[in-house]
């Protein structure tokens, strides 16, 4: 018998908690973010004990699927579902000020592939005391996972029912932050014909937000920027938008502003960049959200290039040869 492979669908990000550029500029903020810090770090150790993930789990896991069988050679919608207690929340796979995303991992049958992880479009959420802003998820977190099924006549398609196995450990947050961690299983038969889930509308959902291309963006769509040195822009437009929100992907350039600036009413969003933060990062990487073109959101994925305006190297003249 052979062993199932185990893939990790999502990482946290950085896990030294720093002080965001915006907030180092007002000391009694910056501490304020420091203590949070310190409970955010404390409780990915020892809780408290009224807090305890044991005794009191804020959040739970389950494995779906949006079908209740699987096909040989037909793609399979699973979905880790994070079901949060009233009042807490926890954190989208791109950047917070004071929070980290959840880690999910797979274990896949025989001939299963995973591909990569669909997750729904956060909200923000501000801390007007510290400007401090998170991407959150409330009440509910489906991320998907498309998986590839095995083809007629390979190894596992013969198998007349699979077991998936997951796990997940994720921040949730209310007054304070708790690390909790969950396992959940699922085993599908092989079947045929329409065998829809009841968990197939919060799939569908979360792949209505997934974001489609910004080649695939409205008419007279654009994304310009400035560059300099030490701080650039980025400008977003959607014609006939009414509001607009940006979702900064881990590796997206410093956006020192983005608590004041990542959404705005009607067809243009002003985001103000920080080449010098992270001189590493190069590019505007996230996802848009756009209302007003119809009677739902629209989302893209944006992945735009910024050049610093920073001086280059100069090339050195070809060597002469005589």
């Amino acid at each position: 018998m052979r062993c199932g492979r185990r893939e990790t669908i999502a990482a946290f990000g950085n896990p030294d908690l720093k002080t965001p550029e915006h907030l180092a500029r007002f000391p009694l903020a910056a501490a304020a973010f420091l203590s949070l810090g310190v409970a955010v770090s404390s409780a990915f150790g020892q809780s408290a004990a009224d807090e305890s993930p044991a005794k009191h789990p804020h959040a739970t896991l389950s494995l779906v699927s949006a079908s209740q069988s699987w096909h040989p050679g037909t793609p399979l919608l699973l979905a880790f579902n994070l079901d949060i207690e009233e009042g807490w929340h926890t954190y989208w796979r791109g950047i917070s000020d004071t929070g980290q995303p959840p880690v999910f991992n797979l274990t896949l049958p025989e001939g299963f592939v995973a591909q990569p992880a669909v997750w729904p479009a956060p909200h923000r959420e501000i801390s007007t005391f510290v400007d401090a802003l998170d991407h959150i998820y409330e009440h509910h977190l489906t991320v998907v996972v498309p998986v590839q099924t095995p083809a007629p006549g390979t190894p596992g398609a013969a198998a007349k029912s699979v077991h998936f196995k997951a796990s997940g450990v994720w921040l949730v947050c209310k007054n304070a932050c708790v690390p909790e961690k969950g396992e959940a299983s699922l085993d599908l038969p092989q079947g045929a014909g329409e065998d829809a889930s009841t968990h197939a509308t919060r799939i569908t959902s979360t792949l209505a937000q997934a974001g489609r291309p910004w080649s695939e963006a409205p008419s007279g769509a654009s994304i310009n920027h400035t560059s300099a040195a030490d701080a650039a822009t980025c400008t977003i437009t959607v014609p006939g938008a009414s509001w607009l929100a940006f979702y900064p992907d881990q590796h997206c350039l410093p956006m020192p502003s983005l608590f004041s600036e990542g959404e705005a009413k009607g067809p243009a969003l002003r985001l103000t960049l920080a080449p010098k933060d992270d001189p590493e990062a190069t590019r505007v990487t996230g996802l848009l959200e756009v209302r007003g073109l119809g009677d739902k959101p629209q989302f893209f994925t944006v992945d735009e290039l910024v050049i610093s305006g920073a001086p280059s190297k100069a090339a050195p003249p070809p060597e002469s040869h005589k």
